[in-house]
Parts: structure tokens; C-alpha cells; sequence
């Protein structure tokens, strides 16, 4: 409490007290005339008779002194009886102001303990605030710091599986045992493999190929269920290993005349596009994308270089789900996994 809010309660407190008791002691003195007078009558009840200056001057002198101290007495008894009555009756009013001044100094007191106890309160509240947010902090900083952790292990020890160049052969077409077909038709047939290039192995789950023999590549992949190539499984790659895929080729035979054209001025091109899906032992799934133009039709085994954007062309990984690696919702043209019963 503050020494001046303090000092004025214990000014209020003597107020209190000194008008209380000058109050009593206005009441007393307005008793005491009142006892004077009930003598005053009691005396002349006795003595009716109106006083004679001829009898006071004739009587006898010892008389008048008894009387003048039976007066005295009488009025000494009467001051005595107040007294002692003023006493008797005021000690307890006397003892409850003591009792409410010691209260009021105790109650000032607990007021003062219990305003630091609430203010100690305060700041311990405060104090633990700051505590539970500096530990919500470390707790942050702490799964960042594991998140950059696991992120540099799975960067730094994980597979990469990615494709190697494909060779696309394009062969003159005649049945089995007889000669070339006339007029001349073509078939076209890509050999194409994944390589790991990680440190640790790596679990293909799906690769989805398509060859297409167009003017141009199409803005985003686009797989028709006629030509597309996939495959389905968990083929194990070990790091610096090798997985070789059977050989592909395109379902519809290849006009010579348009294929001829096509390779003298380009007006038709070979693109081989798709992506691949692999786990790690870390409980991610990878997907890597790919983007093949075929060019130098002439040569029996074409030259490949990567194009595409990056529609074509991306890495993505994703943690595992509890559900399995069917649980992640496929991206762009990337195949929905129910409709793997229908292949």
C-alpha cells in the first residue's frame, strides 16, 4: 500500500475515535444538568414554602450549613453515580474502538502482503508466459532443425532413379519369313532403361511411358490408353544399379512415304515422354518425370536429346502415408492407381 494512502487511514481512523468521544462527553454533560435539576425539584417539594429573608436571618446558623452540605453531598453522590454509570457503560464502546483500530492496522497490513502477493502472482504469470513461449520457440526451432536434418539425410542418401537415353530403331516391316511389305511400312520400337544414381536402393512402383510420332510435342503429357506403356510392381534397383525395361514400340505401323518425308525434313517427329514412381527405405515416394525428342531419322539407331517443359520434366517427393503410396493423389496426366485392374 502506499505511504500516503496509509497515512490518510490512520488520520480517518483518530478522527473517527475523537469524534465518538467527544460525543460521549457531550452526552454526559447535558446528563449532569439534568440530575441538578431532579434535586433542585425533590428539594423544593420538601420546602414549599417560598423562602422569608426574616426566617433565613433568624435561624440558626448550623442548620443552614447541614443543609448546605447535604446539598454538597447530594450533588457529590449524583456526579459520582454518572461517573461511575459513564464508566460501566462506555468501557466496552472504549475496548470495540481499540479492537477496530488494531483491525484497521492488521487490515492494512494483510492489504499490503496480500498487494505483493498479487503482484508476485503477476509476475510469475508473466514469467511463465514468457517461458511457455520461449519453450514454444525451442520446441519450433527444434522440429525445424529435425525437419533439415531428416531433409539433408533423405537428400544426401536417397535414390535417384532416373532414365537413361533411349534408343528409338525404326525397321522396315515384312512378315516373318517373306520379304518387306510394299508398299513399305515402318515400325518404330524404343529401348529404354532407369539407372540409380543415389546411394541407397530404390523401389520402382510404376513406370508410365508413351511414344507418339507427331508434328509436335503437345503443351502437357497426354497418354492414350492405345499406345501408352505401364508397368506395375516393386522392382528393387540397388544404388549404381541398372533396371532395364522391355523393349517398347508404337502399336500403329508407320506409312514409308510418311515416314520417308518425315525423315528428310523433320515434318514429323519421334517423342518418347512419361515418369517413373519409386520408394526409398526413408518412407518417401519419388516421381520423376522425362521428355525425349528423337531426331537424325535417317540413322537406323536415332539420336535422343531431352525436351519439354516442366510439365514434362520433374521431381517430386512425398512422404508415405500410413495407407501406402496409393493414398497420394496422382498429379497432371499421372495415372489414378484404381484403374490399374483395368490394364
Amino acid at each position: 500500500m502506499p505511504k500516503t494512502i496509509q497515512n490518510v487511514l490512520w488520520l480517518a481512523v483518530f478522527t473517527l475515535w475523537v469524534a465518538f468521544f467527544g460525543f460521549q462527553i457531550l452526552v454526559a454533560s447535558q446528563e449532569i444538568p439534568a440530575e441538578q435539576q431532579a434535586y433542585r425539584a425533590s428539594t423544593a417539594q420538601s420546602d414549599p414554602g417560598p423562602p422569608v429573608l426574616g426566617s433565613i436571618n433568624q435561624g440558626h446558623p448550623e442548620k443552614q450549613t447541614d443543609q448546605r452540605k447535604t446539598k454538597e453531598a447530594k450533588a457529590g453522590d449524583a456526579l459520582k453515580e454518572f461517573s461511575i454509570k459513564f464508566f460501566e457503560l462506555k468501557l466496552t464502546d472504549i475496548l470495540i474502538a481499540i479492537f477496530t483500530i488494531v483491525l484497521a492496522v492488521k487490515t492494512s497490513g494483510l492489504f499490503r502482503e496480500t498487494a505483493g502477493l498479487r503482484e508476485s502472482a503477476a509476475e510469475q504469470s508473466r514469467d511463465m508466459k514468457d517461458s511457455i513461449a520461449a519453450a514454444q520457440k525451442s520446441a519450433a526451432a527444434a522440429e525445424k532443425s529435425a525437419a533439415v536434418a531428416e531433409s539433408a539425410l533423405v537428400d544426401l542418401e536417397r535414390p535417384y532413379v532416373v532414365p537413361g537415353r533411349p534408343i528409338l530403331q525404326c525397321y522396315r516391316y515384312g512378315e516373318p519369313g517373306m520379304g518387306y511389305s510394299e508398299p513399305p511400312i515402318h515400325v518404330a520400337v524404343v529401348d529404354y532403361r532407369f539407372f540409380n544414381m543415389g546411394r541407397t536402393p530404390g523401389f520402382i512402383k510404376e513406370i508410365t511411358a508413351e511414344l507418339i510420332f507427331a508434328p509436335s510435342l503437345p503443351d502437357q503429357p497426354i497418354f492414350s490408353s492405345k499406345e501408352r506403356r505401364t508397368l506395375f510392381g516393386h522392382f528393387p534397383v540397388k544404388n549404381d544399379g541398372l533396371y532395364e525395361c522391355p523393349k517398347y514400340g508404337l502399336a500403329d505401323k508407320i506409312p514409308g512415304g510418311i515416314y520417308d518425308k518425315a525423315a528428310s525434313n523433320d515434318s514429323m517427329n519421334f517423342y518418347f515422354f512419361g515418369y517413373i514412381k519409386y520408394s526409398d527405405v526413408f518412407g518417401y515416394l519419388h516421381t520423376h518425370g522425362f521428355c525425349f525428342h528423337f531426331f537424325n531419322l535417317k540413322h537406323r539407331e536415332v539420336d535422343a536429346a531431352v525436351t519439354g517443359s516442366d510439365k514434362y520434366n520433374y521431381e517430386r517427393t512425398e512422404k508415405i502415408p500410413p495407407g501406402g503410396f496409393r493414398d497420394l493423389a496422382p498429379r497432371g496426366a499421372e495415372m489414378h492407381y484404381p484403374s490399374e485392374d483395368k490394364l
